[in-house]
């Protein structure tokens, strides 16, 4: 006993010789191992079919996701399935099912074709959406359950519901679940929250039927083959036709006076001019590595947090002794909501995005939506 003790004792004392960050290391590897328990717990609940997970008839249900905190591109990559099944059906009927996080109502809210709502109601994402596809159907509320139960019973004919950050919801049964990863970042150094930025154990990707890595023009090649060797490991590979990757593609610029610059033409626009930008999204850097791409060099970069509201004070700031500001579609329908003059609108610009698939994952993807089956 008296042996454990003075082992015990040196173990604490050569703990708080390190430095505090260790410390901190250490408690949130325990908070880690509490939430891993947390997570497996859920999962036998819903296993055992305690918590129970729904299923819906003559419907589609495809869950776009992540299994890390922070921005893998979700809503950019719902922009394209929107397009792209339309482009397979122009009269297929399409619902988004979201939370709308950091909107300023709590209230449920179903909005039909040709309705866009108010941007502090359905929040920045889902305002997003609707502005670029006013025909589609808007569900938005913490219980996705109840808005697609809801939905159905209003509009029988929608076809496919398309349920943003939808990986770590296990009370709806789904058609196809996609998992987006960021092939920007280093996924495979990555740890379990709150150590690091995993949602749930890696292990857990295996639940997907699809993967996408985005943003794969921003990464080095080394990391999107050592991804690829580990996603291997679980059986996601191109090979198997269930690994697809895809591109963020600047598209063109639009400023706030609607005014819109293709690409070639706005760079020419920005020569000689001292650019700065502004963003409050998941995943700041890899905006910046895209105006990197077109040898845009900023100023400064002015951050702000994920789903951020802006004020006149906010944008006056960014503005400061530059002469373009650059901003993500997120952040520019929120400060389109500011009452600017129009010389200040004239110079915010956002950056219209597109996502670029090469040949052989187009083709996967639209042959997967083409074939799905009804649950």
């Amino acid at each position: 006993m008296k042996n454990i003790n003075i082992y015990l004792e040196n173990k604490y004392k050569s703990i708080i010789k390190k430095s505090p960050f260790h410390i901190i290391n250490l408690f949130f590897s325990f908070l880690s191992v509490i939430y891993r328990i947390i997570l497996k717990f859920r999962a036998i609940l819903y296993q055992f079919q305690i918590l129970k997970t729904h299923s819906y008839k003559n419907l589609f249900i495809i869950s776009i996701g992540n299994i890390t905190l922070g921005g893998t591109g979700k809503t950019p990559m719902i922009k394209k399935f929107i397009e792209i099944l339309k482009n397979l059906d122009k009269n297929n009927t399409i619902s988004v099912i979201s939370r709308g996080y950091k909107r300023k109502s709590k209230s449920d809210q179903i909005i039909p074709p040709k309705i866009i709502s108010d941007i502090k109601i359905i929040g920045d994402e889902n305002f997003m959406l609707k502005s670029n596809f006013p025909t589609i159907y808007l569900g938005v509320g913490k219980n996705k359950n109840k808005i697609i139960s809801k939905m159905t019973s209003i509009y029988p004919k929608i076809k496919y519901f398309i349920v943003d950050d939808g990986f770590q919801n296990l009370s709806i049964k789904k058609n196809l679940d996609i998992l987006l990863i960021d092939a920007s970042e280093n996924f495979l150094k990555n740890k379990l929250f709150p150590r690091g930025t995993f949602r749930e154990p890696v292990k857990n990707l295996k639940r997907a039927n699809l993967i996408i890595l985005t943003k794969c023009n921003i990464s080095s090649n080394d990391n999107i083959t050592s991804l690829k060797k580990s996603l291997d490991k679980f059986n996601f590979n191109e090979g198997n036709k269930n690994l697809l990757i895809s591109e963020y593609i600047p598209k063109n610029f639009i400023n706030l006076n609607d005014e819109i610059l293709e690409i070639d033409d706005a760079l020419k626009f920005f020569e000689n001019k001292k650019i700065n930008s502004l963003s409050g999204i998941g995943n700041p850097k890899s905006f910046t590595k895209i105006l990197e791409t077109l040898n845009i060099k900023m100023s400064q970069n002015f951050i702000f947090p994920d789903h951020y509201w802006f004020n006149i004070k906010d944008i006056e700031k960014s503005l400061n002794f530059c002469d373009i500001l650059l901003t993500t579609e997120k952040d520019f329908v929120k400060i389109k909501d500011l009452k600017l003059n129009f010389e200040t609108k004239s110079k915010i610009f956002f950056v219209n995005m597109d996502i670029n698939f090469d040949e052989f994952s187009y083709e996967i993807l639209s042959q997967k939506l083409l074939n799905l089956k009804f649950l």
